[in-house]
């Protein structure tokens, strides 16, 4: 993004973008990428940005560190992936973590129906379908056995430890 940006910066039609990223509702979000991309990434661009505002260190630190963990060089586990997932799933109105742990395992209907088209069809078959889903998650190969076990132990820490951040970005 800083070599874009430094690169492309006369192109950019700033109060277009803007004016995007206020109708998607990212303004609190982007400023703060670009204080991560000025003060830690050394972006040099004309445009400036105020981003002091926003910035909450102990947040800031906590992203940092996710950032610079599970990037795309850092080490990743499925563990800690699916419960960052979660965190930034979570609905506006249901900001319990618990929730958000539970979904993993019990998604809404609607969300998880079109894999299981027997349920769809037929709704007294969902628990079937939901009991088909959790069966294809355990013989999943792509995730080995160590972090879907963590994922059932840690999962909800690391999703009360992430859902703040979300909020923090308003995503």
């Amino acid at each position: 993004m800083v070599v874009l940006l430094e690169s492309k910066e006369d192109e950019i039609n700033w109060d277009s973008f803007w004016e995007k990223i206020n109708e998607y509702k990212l303004e609190k979000s982007t400023k703060i990428v670009f204080y991560i991309c000025t003060e830690y990434l050394g972006m040099n661009i004309k445009y400036k940005v105020d981003s002091k505002e926003y910035i909450n260190e102990e947040y800031l630190q906590i992203l940092l560190n996710d950032i610079m963990n599970h990037g795309v060089f850092g080490k990743s586990n499925e563990e800690e992936t699916f419960a960052r997932a979660a965190a930034f799933n979570g609905d506006e109105n249901e900001a319990s973590p618990l929730k958000q742990y539970l979904k993993v395992f019990f998604p809404p209907v609607k969300r998880f129906m079109e894999n299981y088209s027997y349920a769809e069809k037929y709704k007294i078959l969902i628990p079937v379908a939901y009991i088909h889903r959790a069966f294809r998650c355990i013989v999943n190969k792509d995730i080995s056995n160590k972090d879907k076990s963590r994922f059932i132990i840690h999962g909800l820490s690391v999703i009360k430890e992430r859902s703040p951040i979300m909020e923090w970005l308003e995503l």
